[in-house]
């Protein structure tokens, strides 16, 4: 499963490495990409094995806000996807 995740407090390039290596380390998360531009992280996980909402506190606890109830355009997300994983 992939979802992109909209972030606030990311203010450098040092701020989207760390939520990369958070995310990167957990069981069941394929891959993390997080970018800067456009506040948001995009996630590819297995979701038998992490659920959603850790993978949102994990980005919480390391001091960084989800942003609820803003949607990604459904093309932005699919250029997003192809460009950052290939598919």
């Amino acid at each position: 499963m992939t979802k992109s995740i909209k972030i606030s407090g990311m203010t450098c390039i040092n701020c989207t490495k760390a939520i990369k290596k958070v995310l990167n380390t957990k069981e069941g998360i394929y891959k993390a990409v997080a970018n800067f531009a456009s506040e948001q992280v995009l996630v590819k996980y297995n979701s038998q094995r992490i659920s959603l909402p850790s993978i949102k506190k994990a980005i919480t606890d390391i001091g960084y806000e989800v942003v609820r109830n803003k949607k990604v355009s459904k093309t932005l997300k699919k250029k997003y996807v192809n460009k950052t994983f290939g598919v």
